[in-house]
């Protein structure tokens, strides 16, 4: 939600959460982030296009 309001496209928004939700599971307590994890954790991320949809059965 943060990268929305700062106008970020779609895939870095997505970037940001990952990195966010990657930072919060590491600790205790519900939404708590250290930003400069969030920094390196985003500097880990890749969002790719996949060329075909899931199947779903």
């Amino acid at each position: 939600v943060a990268a929305r309001y700062e106008d970020k496209p779609a895939g870095e928004c997505l970037r940001f959460g990952v990195a966010c939700g990657a930072e919060s599971v590491q600790r205790l307590g519900a939404g708590l982030v250290d930003p400069q994890k969030v920094e390196r954790l985003l500097a880990q991320t890749d969002v790719q296009r996949i060329a075909a949809p899931a199947e779903v059965s």
